[in-house]
């Protein structure tokens, strides 16, 4: 539907409002259930989570490395994709066994409900229907015959 179909079907659906007055409805946000449904989010893992599979060797090699800096910096960012480059270059190095990667790898993969997720949202009709804000204009040209 395009946006003067549907604000042809406003204006038919509220034919008691002025152009202002629907212009002002459309444009006016309301409290909504979100349309869009609740995605999953990757669940990046603590440094506990990691210690607990890696060995002590392993972690004394990797503290000791530079690229536990940009580890610690891709678990503060939330970046998957930065820890599995960093921890490929870890095992590339000798640093990490293959054993090892692949358990933080399956951790990488863990995903929960987006925890930032809004169940209601304030939105506009038009908004909603897909289109941006409505101008008194748009609304007046339809009206004129």
């Amino acid at each position: 539907m395009t946006k003067q179909e549907w604000l042809l079907s406003q204006i038919a659906q509220f034919p008691q409002l002025s152009a202002r007055e629907l212009t002002s409805y459309l444009n006016d946000k309301v409290l909504v259930d979100n349309p869009v449904p609740i995605g999953q989010v990757s669940v990046v893992p603590t440094v506990e989570e990691v210690s607990t599979i890696v060995t002590d060797s392993e972690v004394l090699a990797i503290a000791e490395s530079p690229v536990y800096l940009r580890i610690l910096d891709a678990i503060t960012q939330n970046r998957p994709d930065w820890i599995v480059g960093n921890l490929t270059t870890l095992k590339r190095g000798g640093k990490l066994t293959q054993a090892s990667f692949d358990a933080i790898i399956a951790l990488l993969q863990r995903t929960q409900l987006d925890p930032n997720y809004q169940a209601q949202i304030l939105i506009t009709p038009a908004e909603l229907a897909g289109y941006g804000a409505i101008l008194v204009s748009d609304v007046e040209e339809l009206l004129t015959p």
